[in-house]
Parts: C-alpha cells; sequence; structure tokens
C-alpha cells in the first residue's frame, strides 16, 4: 500500500483557504467578537491586528492557519479590515519578522483554547481512524473525518503529510484487524476452500469463483434455477451460518466489492490479511445477493404469467366479438330458411345445406362447444402451470420464509407443497390451508367447492410474491426482503436508548404529554365536527323538500 494518496495539487489546496466561502461560514466564523477585540486591542499596529484577526479566524474555521497569508482570499481580508477600521492593503506588512507572526499565533490559540497535537498522541488518533476505517475505507473521507474531529478537539490540524500518514497507517491496521476479527472462521478447512476459488482450471473452462460473480442477465426459469444451483453451493459450505457480526456492514460490503473488482492474480498475489477477509465477505455477500436475485427473478415470472394471462382474455374478448359475429349471421341464415313456408320439413337439411355448406356448420358448431365462459383472467393463468412447475419446486425447497405472524396460512401452503414434491404425490391433503384464498381467487381455485392442485399451487406463489413485496413474509439472509423489523431500533436494546433518543427529539419519553396534546385537540375538535354534522343535516333536509314537496305535509304517498 502506498504511503501517500494525495496529489500535490490536493496538498496545496489543503494548506490554504477555500477559493470561496460561503457568505453565511463568512459571517459565522470571521466575525470578531468583543472577546476577540479584546485581543487585538493590544496590537498598536493596523497591520499586527489584521494579520493576528486572521489567524485567529482561520484557526476556527479551518482549525489550522495557512503558512501564506498573502494568499487570502479578498472578501475575507476586506470583511475583517472593514470590522477593524484598518485598510485590507495593511496585510501585505504583516509578518516582516518571523517571531512576530509565531508570538500573535501562539496568543490566538492560548485566546481560542487550542492545543497543539502531540507525539503522544498519535497512537490514540491512528486507533480512532482505524475504527473509522473499518466502516469507510476511502481515504479522503478518513482525511476529513479526522480534521474534523482535530477541531472539534480543539486541536490544530498538523502538516498534510503527517495526517496523510495517520490515515495510511489507520488503513493498514484495518486490514489487519478485519482479519483478527474473521480469524474464529478460518478454520484449515475453510482456507482450503477459500485458496480452491482461486486455482485457474483452464481445462474445465471458467472457474467456480468467476461463475459466482456472475449476475443473472434474464428473467427466466433457467436463470432461476442457475441461480438457485449457486444458493445451493454456498448453502453446502455453511456461509449463511458464519457470524461475521463483529466486522462493520460497511466493511464486509467494501471487502465484497473489492473481490468482484479484483482478478484472480491480483487476490492470490495478497497477502493473508487482505485475501481471506475479501474473500469471506464476498461469499457471504454473494449469498445475499443470490437470495435478493431469485426473490427478483422469482417476481418477474409470476408477474409476466399473470401479464400474459390478462393477454389472453383480452383476445379472447376480441375473438369472441369476431365469433360471435359470424355465428349470428349463420343463425340468421338458418333462421330463415326455418321459417320459410315454403321448405317442407323433409327438404329442411337440404335447403340448410345450401345455403351453409356442411363443413361450415360443423365447424361454427366446434367452436361454439369450445367456447369458455371466463369470468376473469385467472382462468387463463392454468395454461402457464408448465412454466411455473420449472422453477417452484426448488424454490420453494431451498429458500426458508418466515413470517412475524403466528400460524401464516402462505406458509403453511408451502409445507405442504414441499412435502408433496418431496413425496412425488400430485393429490392435495384434505386438512390444507384456504385462509389466504381471496374471493376473486376462490372461483377458480375451488370451482367445484373442492381446491383443485394446479390452481392452488399458482395462487400460492402468487400470494407468497406479493407478501414478500410487502414485507409480511421474509428471508433472513436477504437485502430487499429482509425482517422489516431489522430496520428499526431492537426491542430489548429500546429501554437503553429511550431516554437519549427522547431528549434527542425533545420528545417526552412516557408519552403522557403528547397523549395529553392528543386529548385536547380531539376536545377541541369534537364541537366542530357537530355544527358540520347538523349544517350537513339541514342541507339535506333542504333539497329533499324542495325535490320532494310531499315530505313538507308530514304525509307520505301510497305505494
Amino acid at each position: 500500500m502506498p504511503s501517500t494518496f494525495l496529489t500535490l495539487k490536493e496538498r496545496e489546496r489543503l494548506t490554504c483557504f477555500p477559493d470561496e466561502i460561503p457568505q453565511w461560514d463568512l459571517i459565522t466564523f470571521f466575525t470578531l467578537t468583543e472577546h476577540d477585540r479584546s485581543l487585538m486591542d493590544t496590537y498598536q499596529d493596523a497591520s499586527n491586528r489584521l494579520g493576528a484577526a486572521l489567524q485567529l479566524c482561520a484557526v476556527r474555521y479551518l482549525g489550522f492557519c495557512p503558512a501564506n497569508l498573502h494568499t487570502t482570499p479578498s472578501d475575507i481580508i476586506a470583511f475583517l479590515a472593514d470590522q477593524l477600521q484598518v485598510e485590507p492593503d495593511a496585510l501585505q506588512d504583516y509578518g516582516t519578522r518571523r517571531m512576530t507572526r509565531s508570538t500573535h499565533f501562539n496568543a490566538v490559540l492560548h485566546h481560542l483554547g487550542f492545543l497543539r497535537v502531540h507525539p503522544d498522541d498519535h497512537p490514540s488518533i491512528v486507533a480512532w481512524l482505524t475504527e473509522r476505517a473499518l466502516e469507510h475505507d476511502k481515504p479522503t473521507l478518513l482525511f476529513q473525518m479526522i480534521c474534523e474531529r482535530l477541531k472539534q478537539h480543539q486541536l490544530i490540524r498538523p502538516a498534510v503529510t503527517t495526517v496523510e500518514r495517520w490515515v495510511v497507517t489507520a488503513r493498514m491496521q484495518a486490514h489487519q484487524e478485519s482479519l483478527n476479527r474473521l480469524q474464529p472462521l478460518l478454520t484449515p478447512e475453510r482456507i482450503t476452500l477459500l485458496d480452491s476459488l482461486l486455482v485457474s482450471e483452464a481445462e474445465q473452462g471458467p472457474t467456480l469463483f468467476y461463475r459466482l460473480r456472475q449476475h443473472a442477465d434474464t428473467n427466466t426459469p433457467t436463470a432461476l434455477r442457475h441461480t438457485l444451483d449457486k444458493f445451493i453451493l454456498l448453502e453446502s459450505w455453511d456461509v449463511d451460518a458464519w457470524d461475521m457480526s463483529h466486522l462493520n456492514p460497511n466493511r464486509q460490503k467494501l471487502l465484497a466489492r473489492l473481490g468482484r473488482k479484483y482478478t484472480m492474480q491480483a487476490l492470490r498475489r495478497m497477502g493473508p490479511e487482505r485475501r481471506y477477509p475479501i474473500l469471506l465477505s464476498f461469499l457471504k455477500q454473494t449469498l445475499i445477493e443470490l437470495t435478493d436475485e431469485s426473490i427478483d427473478i422469482f417476481d418477474v415470472c409470476i408477474a409476466s404469467r399473470h401479464k400474459k394471462a390478462q393477454k389472453a382474455l383480452q383476445d379472447y374478448h376480441s375473438q369472441i366479438v369476431e365469433t360471435t359475429e359470424t355465428h349470428s349471421q349463420l343463425l340468421q341464415t338458418i333462421g330463415d330458411v326455418v321459417l320459410d313456408e315454403t321448405v317442407s320439413d323433409g327438404h329442411l337439411r337440404q335447403a340448410i345445406y345450401q345455403h351453409i355448406p356442411r363443413a361450415n356448420l360443423q365447424l361454427a358448431v366446434k367452436e361454439a362447444h369450445a367456447l369458455r365462459r371466463p369470468s376473469s383472467y385467472f382462468d387463463f393463468l392454468d395454461d402457464h402451470y408448465s412454466y411455473v412447475r420449472q422453477f417452484a419446486p426448488q424454490f420453494l425447497e431451498m429458500l426458508a420464509f418466515q413470517s412475524h405472524q403466528d400460524d401464516e396460512p402462505v406458509l403453511e401452503a408451502i409445507d405442504v407443497f414441499r412435502a408433496l414434491n418431496r413425496a412425488k404425490r400430485r393429490t392435495l391433503p384434505d386438512d390444507i390451508p384456504l385462509d389466504f384464498v381471496t374471493d376473486n381467487w376462490r372461483r377458480f381455485v375451488m370451482p367445484q367447492g373442492e381446491p383443485k392442485r394446479r390452481a392452488y399451487e399458482l395462487c400460492t406463489l402468487s400470494t407468497l410474491r406479493d407478501k414478500l413485496r410487502s414485507g409480511d413474509i421474509y428471508l433472513l439472509n436477504s437485502r430487499r426482503y429482509t425482517d422489516p423489523e431489522t430496520f428499526l431500533i431492537p426491542r430489548a436494546a429500546w429501554p437503553q436508548l429511550r431516554t437519549d433518543i427522547c431528549q434527542e427529539l425533545e420528545l417526552d419519553p412516557t408519552g403522557q404529554a403528547r397523549l395529553s396534546a392528543r386529548a385536547q385537540q380531539l376536545k377541541d375538535l369534537l364541537p366542530r365536527v357537530d355544527g358540520y354534522w347538523t349544517d350537513a343535516m339541514a342541507s339535506v333536509s333542504r333539497m329533499a323538500s324542495s325535490s320532494f314537496p310531499w315530505m313538507r305535509r308530514k304525509t307520505y304517498p301510497k305505494v
């Protein structure tokens, strides 16, 4: 790892004032207080007063003082000169004696309460940076974070190269710390497994590591099965059971991204302190990504079947219109022949065939028998059952769906199909759950009062898709379809955090004040609601009286 990461131009930029300073920052940090003026009044010369004031405001704003004050933006100099009632050009004469500026700078530090960083503080600073590097590995961000921390603790930022070395050291220690925290997972068998991922076998085509890095590029049953095959492989390695909670989630994501970015040759050249954490994080994050990818493909596959069924219903209605028009013409022709008195009963059939060929009539009768009477597109969904069966058994078998609702009927239905698929049976048992079958599905699932296997399975998969979207059903090894409660404060941790959070949000920890305020709002609103109700009833009464005059007579017409 290089010992530096900043360019020469970046170092120059970090040792002076920014080119533009927002007006709000100019007012906030460069306005001299009465306490500041008392320090400036100790200097008689205009250049000394302006130079000392500029050093004071620079430390307050930047956390350090630029070496060359003559490159200060003119708006800053003019703003300070106006407060001190001196000419901005007076700064040109400041600092001719080195001791003058050093003396003023020490006075400014004492005035603001700032201190210089002592060499003994370096280990603690690097330790703090190492913890941040375990969360954010970007060096420029770490540089900015340590500068802000030094400023908050009123410590003067040292030279840029010193801070740069801190950041580089912290990043190197973060790699070693990552390995230390993941060391319990690195058993000899697992190390052998990780090393085998990077073994190139040209004769066998793409390596396993390469295949694991590839995402599905289509939303088809074949792509879903390939994704599930990789998922099965990772589960066979017990990747889902790896406890990586000791490593920051951001760090895990960063290492996983590096695993996708670097070539196998680059990974093999890395030291173990970098290679093994990257591979462990890559496999763990890949398991999560494969779970999400499987659900996404499943979602699209089910949605596409619904869309095609809806399209089939529309096409069917269009076909019905054309068929009905043709059959109406045939019926009209037959009716004219039947009602013709000149045609005897014995010659009726021959007369009909003279107007309508027998083959045309047979085709029309066949079409009439083939016509369905669908009430919704669900009747056409059954045509796609074979498509769904290409992935449904493996999909339901491999993913462990969960729910916070006790006795979730969809999960019970999934268990039913798992048992049927394992036993290779087709007949549904008698005690299958039906609570999730809504009214619009019920006629399709139970046309004769008893559930049909194909329709019931299609209903289960469609309902599972909806519940995964809503979060009612979730998976543990997932990011997009994980337990919604993981985004909330854990129940066990809430009692300890309640006071601090309520204090931060300026809320009553007991909630009594908020409840009292809501109760008072309810009392204030009820009279208004009563007034609205009275006015509305009066308006209805007037409208009814004007529309039905008999209502004013207190009598009602006889029916």
